[in-house]
């Protein structure tokens, strides 16, 4: 069954819309407290649509300039990657629900793994770190998809029930921690799974006991323990805690393709973006970095020459110090503009928030 199809019947029988905020910035996410899950970030609460970024392996990271650590997110020693990015359940949000990662929270976690600053190419740190934030919510999501096929062969409201008990929310906690640590660090010597369980150890009640379901046959027997929580509610005689329905109940929950997954940029960030790669045409490619500096300017890469030069926005001449292009890919330069200049520019006022002057 689809996702979109899980997702309709959810919110068409079961769903508990929160109704949006009454003034703006905030049009869809109010943050009501539901006891006892972290109650919604404010960075989550507060953005605005320019604000949000794709977050895919076609959107890079990039570190311009050193990242020293930033300061500790508010609350994050307690709920550790739901800080950094967090989970919006479909059953209580008709529109904006999903997966979102902190762009901050992002460079802190990587700035955890590493015990330090990052610098030109350290790139992979923050491709891990965001990696761990997905996965870890991606399991937020796959117990949501649980529990929405236990409704419906139930035909009655779970989820709701499920997710406000307290043990629930905790054993979920840990498995989230633990899927994290099982799809990005998989190897016992693995200097970054060392400095990731030390701050994980350090977390609140559920988080902090991820090691106890970290390992394979562990894994499966808290999974089926989570089933357990959400059949609570079903007639006598409940289930048994293992076998194939509850493996049915997960069965490729944290694999959908399809969920909603989204960067936060924040207001005021520096030294490292992500990169929007528009495609490669006649012979280059032009890239938008979403965190560059001024002046507004883009990046022209060669592939096959492998060279890359800066061009000025709006006046398309090269930033000083850069070569310029010529000859044939000059010519080959503006024909790419007229095929994508028109959603370069888009994505340059976004990044500068100004218009062509």
């Amino acid at each position: 069954m689809t996702l979109a199809t899980l997702v309709e019947y959810a919110q068409t029988s079961f769903g508990v819309p929160i109704p949006p905020a009454d003034e703006p910035p905030d049009l869809t996410l109010p943050a009501p407290r539901l006891p006892p899950r972290p109650p919604i970030p404010d960075w989550l609460r507060t953005r605005r649509p320019e604000q949000e970024a794709p977050a895919d392996r076609a959107h890079p990271w990039q570190i311009h300039d050193t990242v020293p650590p930033p300061l500790p997110p508010p609350n994050v020693d307690a709920v550790g990657a739901d800080a950094l990015a967090f989970y919006l359940p479909f059953h209580f949000y008709s529109d904006g629900w999903g997966i979102y990662i902190r762009e901050s929270g992002v460079k802190y976690l990587a700035c955890v793994l590493k015990d330090g600053a990052l610098i030109p190419g350290d790139e992979h740190y923050l491709a891990t770190a965001e990696e761990i934030l997905y996965h870890h919510e991606m399991w937020h999501a796959a117990a949501e998809v649980a529990c929405t096929r236990a409704e419906l062969l139930a035909r009655r409201s779970m989820y709701r029930e499920y997710f406000r008990e307290r043990d629930a929310a905790e054993h979920e906690e840990a498995l989230a921690n633990a899927n994290a640590i099982r799809q990005c660090l998989r190897f016992p010597d693995a200097p970054m799974r060392s400095q990731l369980e030390h701050w994980m150890r350090r977390q609140g009640p559920g988080y902090s006991d991820y090691a106890r379901w970290s390992k394979t046959p562990a894994f499966a027997r808290g999974r089926n323990a989570s089933a357990r929580f959400m059949t609570r509610a079903l007639p006598k005689p409940v289930p048994k805690v293992a076998g194939a329905p509850h493996d049915f109940l997960y069965r490729g929950a944290a694999s959908y393709p399809s969920m909603p997954v989204a960067r936060v940029l924040d207001v005021e960030s520096s030294g490292a973006s992500v990169v929007r790669p528009f495609p490669k045409e006649f012979g280059l490619q032009v890239l938008v970095y979403t965190r560059d500096h001024d002046p507004p300017h883009f990046h022209i890469f060669l592939p096959s020459e492998g060279k890359e030069t800066r061009y000025l926005w709006p006046g398309l001449v090269p930033y000083e110090g850069d070569p310029r292009l010529t000859g044939s890919n000059e010519k080959a330069f503006r024909r790419y503009w007229n095929n994508h200049g028109q959603g370069i520019v888009a994505k340059l006022e976004t990044v500068y928030q100004r218009g062509v002057g």
